[in-house]
C-alpha cells in the first residue's frame, strides 16, 4: 500500500512538473517535485527511502519526458540519499531545515544532472545552466516546499512515521 501511494505522488509530480509548472516558469524554470519529494523522503524516512524515491521518481522523469534515461534518477537518486543522511542528524521540528535541505539539495541536483550531462555532450554549457536553471529551480523549489512542507507531515502520520514532529509553522 505505501509503495503504490508514493508511486501514485511520484506520477503526479511528474504530471504537474509536465502540465502545469511550465505555464507558471520563475527566472525561465519550473520547480522538480520529484527533486522535493526525494529530499523531503530522505528527510523524514531515511536515507534509503530518500534514494529509491529519488531513483524511482527520477527515472520516471526521464522515461515521459524522454531525457537521457537515468540521468535525472541518477542526480534525484543522490541528493535523496544525502538528505536522509544529514535528515538523520538534524532537529526536524524547526519547518524552516527542508527548506535549507530543498535549496542545497537542489543545487547539488543541477550540479550533477547538469555536468555529468554537459561532459557526454548532451546538455549545453554548464555555467549558462548554472545561472538560468539551476539557481532559479532550486528558488523555485523552496518555494514550493513551502506550500508542500505541512502537507508532508501529515502524509508521513498517516504513513506510520513516529518519530516525526508535527507541523509548527515556518
Amino acid at each position: 500500500m505505501k509503495v503504490l501511494l508514493i508511486f501514485l505522488i511520484l506520477a503526479a509530480c511528474v504530471v504537474l512538473e509536465a502540465a502545469f509548472f511550465p505555464y507558471l516558469p520563475l527566472g525561465g524554470a519550473g520547480p522538480s517535485l520529484i527533486l522535493i519529494a526525494a529530499v523531503l523522503a530522505g528527510f523524514f524516512r531515511g536515507h534509503v527511502c530518500g534514494a529509491l524515491v529519488g531513483l524511482a521518481g527520477g527515472l520516471l522523469e526521464d522515461a515521459v519526458t524522454g531525457r537521457a534515461l537515468g540521468l535525472s534518477g541518477l542526480s534525484k537518486m543522490i541528493v535523496g540519499y544525502m538528505a536522509g543522511r544529514v535528515g538523520e542528524k538534524v532537529f526536524k521540528g524547526n519547518s524552516i531545515v527542508p527548506l535549507v535541505f530543498v535549496f542545497i539539495g537542489a543545487l547539488i541536483d543541477g550540479v550533477i544532472y547538469f555536468g555529468v550531462g554537459s561532459s557526454f555532450g548532451l546538455l549545453g554549457d554548464f555555467l549558462a545552466s548554472l545561472r538560468h536553471i539551476i539557481l532559479p529551480r532550486a528558488v523555485y523549489d523552496v518555494l514550493v516546499t513551502g506550500v508542500l512542507y505541512r502537507l508532508t507531515c501529515r502524509l508521513n502520520r498517516y504513513l506510520g512515521e513516529e518519530r516525526l514532529p508535527r507541523y509548527r509553522g515556518i
